[in-house]
């Protein structure tokens, strides 16, 4: 099945007020982050579309999502097991994005 049970137990306490991909949802953790002065960014070796990512993050409080296959994170040159980033490299990524900005990030990464 797919990883967003796990997802919303770990960035939503467990629950959703109104849905899934609904507005309402601000006791999740990156809203909750957002309000605190944080840019709240999601990593994840599949492209957004997966599971609805691209419509389900935004409700749940991230501004950014970033992919393997979007060109703004570098594919691993020996691809893991969905063909794209590994997690290692995607840490890696993520920790050298993060020391180059200049303001509070709340970064997440759902390891495949």
């Amino acid at each position: 099945g797919s990883t967003i049970h796990g997802e919303l137990r770990e960035l939503c306490g467990g629950h959703l007020a109104v849905g899934l991909f609904r507005d309402g949802n601000e006791h999740c953790l990156a809203h909750v982050m957002r309000r605190r002065g944080y840019r709240t960014l999601a990593f994840h070796a599949n492209d957004a579309q997966v599971y609805g990512r691209d419509a389900w993050y935004p409700k749940v409080g991230f501004e950014s999502y970033f992919h393997a296959g979007s060109g703004q994170v570098p594919r691993s040159p020996m691809p893991g097991r969905w063909g794209s980033l590994l997690d290692t490299d995607a840490i890696g990524w993520i920790r050298d994005y993060l020391n180059r900005q200049n303001s509070p990030h709340f970064a997440y990464l759902l390891t495949v």
